[in-house]
C-alpha cells in the first residue's frame, strides 16, 4: 500500500508546527533586545568601579589614571564574548608594554572560573550588577574604554573587532602623550 503524496496545505501545516515555536522564540528576543532602554555609558567620566582581580590583586579604575583602561564585560555562555577573546588577548598584548590594559570583568562565577580556558590572558574579575548598571550594560558583549584622563572614550556594544579596539586604544594614548609634551597645543587651541 502506497501513501499518497503529501498535499500542499499539510506541508504547510508541518512547516507551520515546526518552525512556529521558533518564529515566536525570535520575535520574544527580537522584542526584547528592542524594549531594553538605555545603552552602555558612552562619554563623560567613567563610573567608579573598584573589585579584586581573580589573581586577588585589588582594583580601582580611579587609580588608574595616566594609562587606557579596556573594560569587556562578558559571559562564557555568550558566542560573541567568546568569539571576540582572542582579539582582545592580542590587543592587551600589544599595548600592555604601553601600559594601556584590557580587564575582562565576567558577569557571573561560571565564566570567570572559564577565562583561562577561553583563552583569555589578561587580567579577570567578577562583575556585580552594580557594576553592570553603572556602567549602562545591557547586552553582552559591552566593551567601554576609558582614556588616561577617567574619561570615557567609546564604547561597543556587541563583538568588536581588534582593528577598531587597537586604532581606539592607541589613539587614546596618543592624545594623552600630546597633551603631556611641554609647549604642545591641542588643535582646538591652535584654531
Amino acid at each position: 500500500m502506497t501513501q499518497a503524496p503529501p498535499t500542499r496545505s499539510s506541508i504547510l501545516r508541518r512547516w507551520a508546527q515546526r518552525a512556529g515555536p521558533w518564529i515566536f522564540l525570535a520575535a520574544a528576543v527580537w522584542w526584547f533586545g528592542s524594549s531594553l532602554q538605555g545603552d552602555a555609558v558612552s562619554s563623560g567620566p567613567a563610573p567608579p568601579l573598584t573589585l579584586t582581580l581573580s589573581d586577588g590583586t585589588p582594583f580601582d579604575l580611579a587609580e588608574q589614571h595616566g594609562r587606557v583602561i579596556v573594560l569587556n564585560f562578558w559571559a562564557a555562555w555568550c558566542p560573541p564574548c567568546r568569539a571576540e577573546a582572542p582579539a582582545l588577548s592580542r590587543v592587551h598584548r600589544a599595548v600592555q608594554r604601553r601600559g594601556a590594559q584590557v580587564l575582562g570583568l565576567a558577569v557571573d562565577a561560571i565564566s570567570l572560573s572559564r577565562a583561562r580556558r577561553l583563552g583569555m590572558d589578561y587580567p579577570q574579575a567578577l562583575a556585580t550588577q552594580d557594576d553592570l548598571e553603572r556602567f549602562g550594560v545591557q547586552m553582552l558583549p559591552t566593551t567601554v574604554v576609558v582614556g588616561p584622563d577617567g574619561q570615557v572614550v567609546r564604547s561597543f556594544v556587541g563583538e568588536i573587532d581588534e582593528e577598531t579596539l587597537r586604532e581606539v586604544v592607541e589613539g587614546a594614548a596618543r592624545a594623552e602623550a600630546r597633551q603631556e609634551v611641554p609647549g604642545s597645543r591641542s588643535p582646538d587651541a591652535m584654531q
